[in-house]
């Protein structure tokens, strides 16, 4: 087994060279600290322009799992798919925002920038699926800047009902609200990072959709249970303790190679420890993704039946030319045969079941 992978939090690179030496001299304080007090070093310093508690340095191991960059090294790094369009600007678009970006996490080096806050409202509000708009704010009018971030609504002495909770809360919003794919890979990445660097028993405020709940029932049924707070849209909770949150660079977040799957792939393997060939399945097989239901493939997705035929023809004799013909090649469309969604226990068992997936 490898050894464990140790993570550090660092805050993203400043935008304006006006601030370079405010944050060198900040870096300079904070390494002095650690130097000074190596057996003490804070978990949390204080942003003298916000008031906010941030995240310091911060280490998090994963002994379980292979770290994504033994699996991905740097010097060999994942690229993004290529876009075969007949519109021309759509292939320059996709390229231009996927470019060197399917490198980086929310645009930091590592991980989000996060929060602490003490004694805050909080309130996610209703948005396009598209949209993501939350506040955090305190009596005194401070409140959490940033993208997905917004003024609050309402003011603090505001008449509207206010819940109270006691005690230490992890609040977490993004885009897409609902949307299967979308809470994949845009709320369970964050979602398994902060889990990971909280106390754990931290309460996670998320808001209340069918999608959030069978993905994180599936996921940690524990997890889903006692340790969320399911919350309305709208809905003003002030926390009487601590509330942590995330502030990324952008919306939609952007998630690429490496470290920041690590998380939520260690929190997979602590709940699903089955592997596959085991006494039950005794082969791997090959996964090939089938988009020609032109009704679920959405945005110009669906593949031609015709040419979805020829690809999985060219992937068996790939397979007979490499020794491995006797592989069974899948067809997975999320659907069974009469078209009905496929429970995510058994979506998951394809899925890792699979030596490769093609799609």
């Amino acid at each position: 087994m490898p050894p464990a992978r140790q993570y550090s939090w660092e805050r993203p690179k400043p935008r304006y060279k006006s601030r370079l030496t405010w944050y060198l001299l900040a870096g300079a304080a904070v390494f002095g600290l650690f130097v000074i007090r190596e057996e003490e070093a804070p978990t949390f310093y204080v942003d003298d322009n916000s008031g906010f508690r941030r995240l310091s340095p911060e280490v998090i191991t994963t002994p379980d799992i292979t770290p994504f960059d033994l699996i991905c090294p740097a010097e060999n790094p994942p690229t993004h798919a290529k876009l075969h369009h007949n519109d021309v600007t759509k292939v320059v678009h996709y390229n231009r925002t996927y470019g060197e970006t399917v490198k980086q996490w929310n645009a930091h080096p590592e991980f989000p920038e996060v929060l602490v806050l003490e004694d805050f409202y909080y309130a996610a509000w209703t948005s396009t699926s598209l949209k993501s708009e939350a506040s955090a704010w305190s009596s005194g009018d401070r409140y959490v800047h940033g993208p997905g971030w917004s003024k609050p609504k309402i003011s603090s002495e505001s008449n509207l009902p206010v819940i109270r909770l006691v005690g230490n809360y992890v609040a977490f919003h993004t885009w897409a609200l609902g949307l299967f794919g979308h809470f994949g890979h845009d709320w369970l990445p964050t979602i398994a990072f902060l889990r990971s660097i909280t106390d754990p028993e931290s309460i996670f405020l998320l808001v209340d959709h069918p999608t959030s709940r069978q993905y994180l029932s599936f996921l940690d049924p524990h997890f889903a249970n006692n340790r969320v707070v399911w919350i309305k849209q709208d809905q003003v909770i002030r926390i009487e303790g601590n509330l942590t949150v995330q502030v990324p660079v952008d919306i939609p977040n952007v998630y690429g190679c490496c470290y920041g799957w690590d998380p939520l792939r260690q929190w997979i393997a602590e709940k699903h420890a089955d592997r596959i060939p085991n006494e039950v399945v005794p082969q791997k097989h090959v996964l090939f993704y089938s988009r020609t239901n032109v009704n679920a493939a959405e945005n110009g997705r669906a593949l031609d039946p015709l040419l979805e035929e020829q690809l999985l023809a060219a992937i068996r004799s790939k397979l007979q030319q490499y020794g491995r013909g006797d592989v069974p090649v899948i067809r997975f469309s999320g659907e069974d045969a009469a078209g009905n969604v496929l429970p995510l226990v058994n979506q998951f068992a394809l899925l890792r079941g699979a030596s490769a997936w093609i799609g």
